[in-house]
């Protein structure tokens, strides 16, 4: 009877060891390291520049996150893989700006764009 417990508990032991192994495992591979870009707009002034909209496109031109740029100017993309990705900035009165970013190294930080104005032209193609 002894010997008929001591198995059942080694048993047991082992189907949850090996659920572990499972669990981590799947957590690990899934874990892929995630970046950010952040930066702040700023008009031809040097002013801060508001409620601008930030469209980021990866590199297959798939629409990935659409933002607005703050009171002071600033944005930030979050939670991103690393890949080549497009920046198409919208500002009022018709200033507007493309930026590629290459998030393969890390994230990008710090970045100051300053969008220009394209007489007759809405949006970046």
């Amino acid at each position: 009877m002894e010997l008929f417990i001591r198995e059942k508990i080694y048993f047991t032991f082992y189907k949850i060891f090996r659920y572990l192994i499972i669990i981590l495992f799947i957590s690990f591979s899934s874990g892929q390291n995630t970046y950010s870009i952040s930066g702040k707009l700023l008009d031809k002034d040097g002013e801060d520049m508001r409620d601008a909209k930030l469209n980021l496109y990866k590199s297959n031109k798939y629409l990935v996150k659409q933002e607005k740029s703050g009171r002071s100017g600033k944005f930030k993309f979050s939670k991103l893989k690393p890949d080549k990705y497009t920046i198409n900035i919208y500002g009022k009165n018709g200033y507007s700006q493309t930026k590629e970013i290459d998030l393969t190294g890390g994230d990008v930080k710090n970045l100051e764009i300053t969008p220009i104005t394209k007489p007759g032209s809405r949006y970046i193609k």
